[in-house]
């Protein structure tokens, strides 16, 4: 722990494949992001805001007598450095309960910073 806040910190070294086509087409894509996370159960683009703007939905799944499905509605967006083609993206939870109301059987998460960077 950091200052009394929980975070994770992790390092992959992936050849032959450009930072914005491995975050945007294996990362950020909900199917694709099944196939490597065991945790996620599904997720979706809510609206989108602009073209490096999205509000999604998120659902991990559980783990039985230990924790209940975690569900999400945040906000991302993608920063791309002109310079040097690094991507980031930047994520925060959000409240809107028209598009993205509570669901019975679930813990709403709360997500206060997330952050991918992709060189």
């Amino acid at each position: 722990m950091l200052g009394g806040l929980p975070f994770v910190k992790g390092e992959c070294l992936v050849k032959d494949c450009t930072p914005e086509a491995f975050g945007l087409g294996v990362v950020q894509s909900p199917g694709m992001r099944k196939l490597w996370d065991p945790r996620t159960e599904m997720g979706f683009m809510l609206e989108r805001y602009s073209a490096t703007t999205v509000m999604f939905y998120a659902l991990t799944k559980g783990k039985k007598y230990i924790a209940s499905p975690r569900d999400i509605v945040g906000v991302q967006r993608n920063y791309t450095d002109p310079e040097d083609g690094t991507l980031r993206m930047v994520q925060t939870s959000v409240t809107d309960e028209e598009k993205g109301p509570e669901q019975s059987g679930t813990t709403r998460a709360d997500l206060v910073l997330s952050g991918w960077q992709f060189k």
